[in-house]
Parts: C-alpha cells; structure tokens; sequence
C-alpha cells in the first residue's frame, strides 16, 4: 500500500468541505425564504379574520341602533383579540343635503402573533332608506 500515488477515485477532503459549505449556504437561504413566507401567510390570515370581524359592525343586526342614530360604538373582541371603532364621518358637501346617506368607518387594531403592532382600516359609504309607509285603503 503506497501513499505516493493519488486514488483518483476518492474526494479530498477539501472538496468535500467546499460542497458541504455551498449546500450549507444554499439550505440557509432556503430555510430563511421559507420561514419569511411563514411568517407572512400568519400575518395576512390574522388581517383577513380582522376583517370579517369589522365587516359584522357594518353589517351586524347588534349595531344597528347606533348605526341608525350615527354614534360612535367601540367594542373588544376576544376571539381574535381585536380593539374595534365605528366611526361615523361627516360627509362630504355633496351628501350633506342627504340625510340618509353617511360615510362609516371601522378602525381594527390588534397586536399579532409575532407582537407586531397592526391596524386596518374599512369605510363604507351607507344609505338608510326611510321606513315605508303605510298604504291607506
């Protein structure tokens, strides 16, 4: 057995460290893209809860009184655990002269799962029509 002559068919061992560096590298990369689009896909869910949530205040038979009398409701929500206020907006000069058309809006805002801070934000421009009267016979 003679250790003068190279065995062509065997790897040094710097070759393989090389190798294992650049897959070290590549996985990493990998791993942390992965970890990224997580983290992202948590958080857009959490936003798309938020918004069904706020979607109830417009649209929730619970509000409707205050809707109706155009006062400010504010509610904590504890599954998912969100601050919510429905705003009324003073409407712009071209709906003033309507008194049945206002501009709502509804401010979410939560701490998430990784605690970042988040809010969002939904308006909703509303007619209440007059109740019908009654036919007279």
């Amino acid at each position: 057995m003679s250790f003068n002559g190279h065995n062509k068919k065997a790897f040094t061992l710097m070759e393989v460290m090389m190798a294992t560096a650049i897959i070290g590298l590549i996985l990493s990369t990998v791993l942390v893209s992965q970890m990224t689009l997580a983290r992202k896909v948590v958080h857009a869910h959490g936003y798309f809860v938020r918004l069904a949530v706020m979607k109830n205040m417009f649209f929730g038979p619970e509000f409707w009184e205050q809707r109706k009398n155009k006062e400010s409701v504010s509610q904590k929500v504890a599954d998912p655990e969100t601050s919510l206020k429905l705003d009324f907006i003073p409407g712009d000069k071209q709906l003033e002269k309507y008194d049945q058309v206002f501009v709502e809006h509804v401010r979410a805002s939560w701490t998430g799962v990784f605690d970042i801070d988040s809010t969002a934000e939904l308006g909703l421009i509303s007619f209440l029509p007059e109740p019908q009267q009654e036919k007279k016979k």
